[in-house]
């Protein structure tokens, strides 16, 4: 499947195996050239995620430009990708650090370049505020 046609289907939480009623929202990945995406690596090529990778959403409360800091890691947080941007990351932060269960995907893959990756997130109590932005 496509990219495009992933991110657009009107299927995609049964794809990723989602409750259909989850709220969810893309959003892209900041930080991208900072980080390993699309660096090369022996074992898998290019690190750039395909759609429909789960990523791991990691809070850094101690980053010293955000407090809301939360890094999108990929392969088991074996490669760090970049953050949640920092206007959606205060959303998401109090919910990460009381243990909720927010769940990431790719859902663009990138062309190599700063901001092209997009990200899907589950969280059955998503802030509509965070969610409205998106959808």
């Amino acid at each position: 499947m496509k990219e495009l046609e992933f991110a657009d289907s009107p299927n995609i939480h049964e794809i990723l195996g989602e409750e259909k009623d989850c709220p969810s929202c893309i959003m892209p990945v900041a930080g991208l050239q900072y980080y390993s995406y699309d660096d090369s690596d022996e074992l898998i090529g290019k690190v750039r995620p395909k759609s429909g990778d789960r990523l791991q959403l990691i809070r850094k409360p101690k980053n010293a430009y955000d407090q809301n800091a939360i890094e999108v890691w990929y392969r088991d947080s074996r490669f760090m990708l970049g953050h949640v941007p920092s206007e959606f990351a205060c959303y998401l932060a109090e919910d990460l650090d009381s243990g909720k269960n927010v769940r990431a995907y790719c859902v663009n893959s990138g062309n190599g370049e700063a901001w092209s990756v997009e990200i899907i997130l589950f969280h059955s109590e998503m802030h509509r505020e965070l969610h409205d932005l998106f959808n």
